[in-house]
């Protein structure tokens, strides 16, 4: 079964007027890539497709400050509930330069892209879902809780346990994560109580909490993505 799947680009800074036009498997796409991040539709099944990739960037006015590279592929979590609904599955790799290597550049004033990426999604009741890229390289998925893809320069992110622990078999399994400018530390008021942390409007027990850190830059906000990866793919005995 064909499923959509997304390549999501990140700007080292936003620039307005400028668009990724062209055609993605002969469909037309005509994306906006002035802001923060953008995503680029593709398909993959367990057999694998092979996605045909012609873009070109177009701008109004040029500006050096544009600059946006490939981070990471991803997929919505199919569900009803509000939990399920902000759900995303991401497929990402330990080398920053992964996609570069699978002719997937990162985009100036005057990119072109040409290129094929085939995927293929595999699975098993005893795996977690993988992606073949190309045949031979492999993404492994994390699952991950978050109202969207939010970067805030000078801000914190807070990983965390998303479900009770009596509801999961697998530590870690579940994440989500918050990003805010405020956060605070609660003090133990008594023995019966466990501090907390609040972010932005979010409050959580500190027992649930798998990190957090301070971003400062894009490549913080990468790095934490890798840590979570690290996190879930851990194994627990």
């Amino acid at each position: 079964m064909q499923e959509q799947i997304f390549l999501t680009y990140i700007n080292t800074s936003e620039c307005d007027s400028y668009t990724l036009t062209g055609t993605v498997n002969d469909a037309f796409v005509d994306i906006d890539v002035s802001k923060r991040f953008f995503h680029v539709p593709l398909n993959v099944t367990s057999e694998g497709f092979t996605n045909s990739i012609k873009l070109k960037v177009n701008y109004i006015y040029q500006e050096n400050s544009f600059q946006a590279m490939p981070i990471l592929l991803w997929q919505p979590h199919h569900g009803n509930n509000l939990r399920q609904k902000y759900r995303y599955h991401l497929y990402q790799h330990d080398d920053k330069n992964f996609f570069i290597k699978q002719s997937l550049p990162w985009l100036g004033s005057n990119t072109l892209i040409d290129s094929e990426l085939k995927i293929k999604k595999k699975s098993s009741l005893e795996l977690e879902p993988t992606l073949i890229i190309n045949n031979t390289n492999k993404l492994s998925r994390t699952c991950v809780t978050m109202k969207n893809f939010t970067y805030i320069p000078d801000s914190w992110l807070v990983c965390y346990e998303f479900y009770p622990t009596k509801y999961k078999t697998t530590p870690g399994k579940n994440i989500g994560i918050r990003i805010e400018k405020n956060l605070k530390f609660s003090p133990i008021c008594s023995k019966n109580k466990f501090n907390y942390v609040s972010i932005g409007q979010k409050i959580i027990g500190m027992d649930k909490i798998l990190f957090f850190k301070k971003i400062n830059s894009i490549w913080d906000y990468l790095n934490c993505f890798k840590i979570c990866q690290s996190i879930v793919s851990a194994h627990y005995y």
